[in-house]
């Protein structure tokens, strides 16, 4: 699954995809011209199959929340961007 949104708030998209094999989360934060800089992975749980977007902590910004189908759970990762 990827989604799409401004997860940075620098007003340019940006992508987050689950890795199902990979256990983690992928995050390319866009560059404003249809590109990508460098991904970032994020460790979480055992077969991350689906992601959600949301303000899970009301402090306006988006988090990721994960859904992993192997271990059973579901992982928020936390919005620390400035």
């Amino acid at each position: 699954m990827v989604l799409d949104t401004d997860l940075n708030g620098d007003m340019k998209l940006d992508v987050a995809t689950a890795n199902y094999n990979g256990n983690n989360v992928s995050v390319l934060l866009g560059n404003g011209m249809g590109g990508f800089g460098s991904l970032t992975n994020y460790p979480v749980g055992t077969g991350p199959q689906a992601l959600a977007i949301g303000d899970c902590n009301s402090d306006g910004k988006p988090d990721l929340v994960v859904a992993n189908k192997t271990s059973n759970n579901v992982i928020v990762l936390l919005n620390v961007s400035q």
